[in-house]
């Protein structure tokens, strides 16, 4: 006999049902796509059948590239849960490229009067771009078509596409993944892509996920601004308040498997008065061997990330201001 199901197991079950695969809901709930299935039929849960025709399918895809601003990928339908339109393409089409060769999609702007075509950065070094690159450096990804990110707090992901607007004047695509649980954000330009890659010379590692960056020093050379940008996007990527009461221990630190892009961390929070220490993680965290972490310890700090540099999400934000408040009461 299998286990009972949750309160909250149901609930995920009728939230996510009509819109994401039984099997995506399995892995998430640990439990057989069958039953999935049997649940969703005994709740009387029922997937919206939508019936297609090759014009509905062109339109509604043409419609979903305005409403993205480019021309979409699968995993973009998958990302924004438009499997009926993925599927529709490649019953009606054969292939989902087939669909879009009679659209001619290309890369899309929205602001353009319905033409498609390359979409334009500007090549400016300005603080949204140092914020940017500081995201980059940690949480963020330089991807095949673009720049992304994705993680669990809403407003920093918000945040990070206000940025990207700000600097490009285009929205990139923002949205909620179901079976990951994570919010994202998806900015597709290869210009972008190739803007990111000349400042940072990215290398991607023999065998793994990650890339190292080989071209930092150059921010060094730039405005207080723009490197003050950078050191909290990176903070807001791979930073943490740590606090013990017991020991009187209150600052911040930030983590990565580069030490490198610590050490830039380092010489950039020197010239804001932050003191640092940097050294080598004792445990293993998941899928990385050997990590760093650069220790800004104490309540003098902290006070000047707080004041001075400032914090995006609100989770850490509230953290910092309780020891800050208690640190001037006290």
């Amino acid at each position: 006999m299998g286990r009972r199901w949750t309160n909250e197991e149901i609930q995920f079950l009728k939230k996510n049902y009509r819109n994401i695969t039984a099997k995506e809901i399995a892995k998430k709930l640990n439990r057989t796509i069958t039953s999935i299935h049997n649940m969703a039929r005994k709740l009387k849960i029922v997937k919206h059948v939508k019936k297609w025709n090759k014009e509905m399918v062109l339109r509604e895809l043409k419609n979903f590239a305005k409403k993205i601003g480019h021309s979409p990928s699968r995993r973009e339908l998958i990302i924004h849960n438009r499997y009926d339109l993925l599927k529709a393409c490649i019953r009606y089409f054969e292939t989902f490229n087939n669909a879009k060769k009679l659209l001619n999609l290309k890369e899309y702007s929205a602001k353009d009067g319905g033409k498609f075509k390359t979409f334009k950065v500007k090549k400016t070094l300005s603080p949204e771009v140092g914020y940017i690159i500081g995201v980059i450096l940690g949480d963020g990804n330089i991807t095949k078509s673009g720049i992304y990110l994705t993680c669990k707090d809403k407003d920093f992901v918000d945040y990070f596409a206000s940025q990207i607007e700000k600097w490009s004047g285009k929205a990139p695509s923002v949205g909620f993944h179901p079976s990951s649980q994570l919010y994202f954000a998806r900015f597709s330009s290869m210009d972008s892509k190739k803007f990111f890659e000349t400042l940072l010379k990215p290398i991607k590692l023999e065998g793994r996920r990650l890339y190292i960056y080989t071209n930092l020093s150059w921010i060094l050379n730039t405005t207080l601004e723009f490197q003050k940008q950078v050191f909290k996007g990176f903070f807001d990527s791979e930073g943490n308040i740590f606090v013990d009461t017991k020991k009187g221990n209150y600052g911040f630190s930030m983590w990565n498997t580069d030490k490198n892009i610590l050490l830039l961390m380092k010489k950039i929070g020197k010239k804001f008065g932050l003191k640092c220490k940097i050294y080598k993680e004792n445990r293993k965290r998941k899928n990385c061997n050997t990590c760093y972490i650069a220790h800004f310890g104490g309540i003098p700090n902290l006070l000047n990330l707080y004041n001075n540099i400032g914090i995006t999400i609100m989770r850490k934000r509230k953290k910092a201001e309780i020891i800050v408040e208690g640190f001037k009461n006290g």
